[in-house]
């Protein structure tokens, strides 16, 4: 649509007719009816008083041509000029906001994959640890793996190994993390020595996920990149 066009349909919305336009803005009728028909464009002045006589905004009013058309034909008219400026200006803020965030967003995207990938959040590795029983308070922590050979005499070790026979109570832990070669820990009625048995790897569901959410991220990011290219090459 034309500035003619637009000022011939918003007179008709308001219900006035040429002449009566052309005295609200006073000018004369045979200028309204050049500018209704594209043969002349309006200075500042008569524009104002046209978006005057017709009671609407600026904004408004360029708001519904086309912005190739306003910028070519109408930015003679400082008005429009200044409208122009200050959009460029926001345009150039809102891009500068939408690459920071789709740059944001790849950064992320490759943080969340390679956390998923090199399982740094959530290892992946597990171990196992055996504890054979309870070892009381003042006998050695290595009881049930050879510390009772050493802590009693030769002719006594049978008898006391069969009693050892009757306190054994396995009990088997998996970590997540290594405790070395064994370690300790206080439970009623003494202590329990754990020693490691092995390790294995257990696939957890949270390192796919962010890889899954990684890749989407750096998607969106990549798309951002190539809209905001295709906008600014469609304004320029």
């Amino acid at each position: 649509m034309t500035f003619g066009e637009k000022i011939k349909q918003l007179r008709n919305e308001t219900g006035l007719s040429q002449p009566q336009l052309a005295t609200a803005a006073e000018i004369e009728q045979s200028y309204l009816s050049k500018l209704e028909n594209d043969r002349s464009l309006p200075s500042t002045d008569v524009f104002r008083r046209l978006l005057q006589a017709l009671n609407i905004e600026l904004s408004e009013f360029l708001g519904q041509l086309d912005k190739h058309y306003v910028k070519s034909q109408l930015s003679h008219i400082s008005d429009v000029e200044n409208w122009l400026l200050k959009r460029q200006a926001a345009s150039g803020v809102n891009s500068r906001r939408w690459l920071f965030g789709s740059s944001l967003m790849m950064v992320l995207a490759v943080t969340l994959f390679f956390s998923g990938y090199s399982k740094v959040l959530f290892s992946e590795d597990q171990y196992r640890y055996l504890s054979k029983g309870i070892v009381l308070p003042g006998e050695p922590m290595d009881l049930f793996d050879g510390g009772l050979r050493r802590s009693v005499p030769h002719e006594e070790f049978e008898e006391h190994f069969n009693k050892l026979i009757l306190r054994y109570a396995p009990h088997e832990l998996t970590l997540a993390e290594s405790r070395g070669a064994g370690f300790h820990i206080q439970v009623e009625g003494g202590s329990r020595y754990y020693n490691i048995t092995g390790s294995y790897n257990r696939q957890r569901l949270e390192n796919a996920v962010l890889q899954i959410i990684g890749v989407g991220l750096l998607v969106a990011g990549l798309m951002g990149f190539i809209l905001e290219y295709k906008l600014q090459r469609r304004q320029s």
